[in-house]
């Protein structure tokens, strides 16, 4: 093949590179613990938007709940000292539910009414400790990692900030996105098993500070859940290595 068909055939094909895209499986089931009532209920209509199954769950729902579904999220405010007992107390069912192969997304645990705001998170495999203040100089964040499934091709103000602080920080997490003020960790995942976990410190409300927009949520879904692939456009340098 000559090099100026290889250089042709690379410029249509750049041209016709699809973008990120979300497709909502119906074969993928999500569940959203009732923690709150509302605030559940906002993660509920908003994953229902993108097109997929979501059921709210009882707090009391153990391993095998948990296991009849891809996804299960932990909404906002699930680790307040009104609700921190009953996440704790199936601390061992969620660290199954993710070896064997499940997705968990953790949002904003928010320790508040604790001693010093603060508590360790127990129903993570990897030391995760959080006080509840934060720093508005983190708003917007920053991506960290622009290659991550999650951020690829988004610009940094769409992501949830450190509305928590980590105060003790595990080496096996992976960083994505952070405060650029501070420099703490707002978006940062880890593998556990044949699972997947997602935690971001923000809050998904309108109301709040830095809300994330419906596409950052069809990433936290897609790269959580280890059966779904995010589409992600390929970069010039993966394009020219094919027709070198």
């Amino acid at each position: 093949m000559s090099r100026s068909i290889r250089l042709l055939m690379l410029i249509v094909l750049i041209h016709c590179l699809p973008g990120f895209a979300h497709a909502a499986r119906s074969d993928i089931e999500i569940a959203v613990v009732d923690i709150l009532g509302s605030w559940g209920d906002d993660y509920v209509s908003r994953i229902q938007y993108l097109g997929y199954s979501v059921t709210a769950i009882p707090r009391d729902s153990g391993l095998g709940v948990l296991e009849n579904y891809d996804l299960v999220v932990l909404p906002s405010q699930h680790a307040n000292a009104t609700n921190y007992a009953m996440s704790d107390s199936f601390a061992v069912d969620y660290l199954a539910y993710v070896e064997g192969g499940g997705g968990l997304w953790i949002s904003q645990p928010n320790p508040h009414g604790h001693i010093g705001h603060e508590k360790t998170i127990t129903w993570v495999p990897y030391q995760l400790r959080l006080q509840s203040g934060y720093d508005l100089i983190d708003c917007p964040p920053m991506i960290v990692d622009a290659d991550h499934c999650i951020t690829v091709d988004l610009p940094d103000a769409q992501f949830s900030f450190p509305a928590d602080t980590a105060t003790e920080f595990g080496p096996e997490w992976h960083v994505v996105v952070e405060g650029p003020g501070t420099g703490r960790p707002a978006v940062f995942t880890g593998e556990h098993g044949s699972g997947r976990i997602l935690v971001e410190l923000g809050n998904p409300s309108g109301m709040s500070y830095c809300p994330i927009p419906h596409e950052v949520y069809a990433r936290y879904v897609e790269c959580t859940v280890p059966s779904l692939t995010a589409t992600q456009s390929m970069s010039w340098g993966a394009v020219k290595a094919m027709y070198r």
